[in-house]
């Protein structure tokens, strides 16, 4: 549930950045460069935080891996204790 969510707000992060970067550029009157430079402003920052989620899955992914080996581990050590002389 808690990478599905993650996933969900970074999907909806980027697609909030990208609708305000569309109305910046169309909204402000000026030359290119400049409407660029208003578009890339909420772009940048709100993906740039959508990012971040990113992170959290990862990390998120790795210790569901790491507690699956310690898992297996102590299910190997329960069954073959007998037979370990330590």
């Amino acid at each position: 549930m808690l990478l599905l969510a993650h996933g969900l707000l970074f999907v909806g992060l980027h697609i909030t950045g990208i609708i305000f970067a569309v109305q910046c550029y169309s909204g402000y009157i000026g030359d290119e460069l400049t409407k660029l430079c208003m578009a890339s402003s909420p772009l940048l920052v709100i993906n740039g935080s959508a990012m971040l989620c990113l992170m959290t899955i990862k990390g998120a992914r790795r210790e569901i891996s790491r507690l699956k080996n310690r898992l297996a581990y102590l299910r190997f050590k329960h069954e073959y204790s007998h037979l370990m002389p330590f």
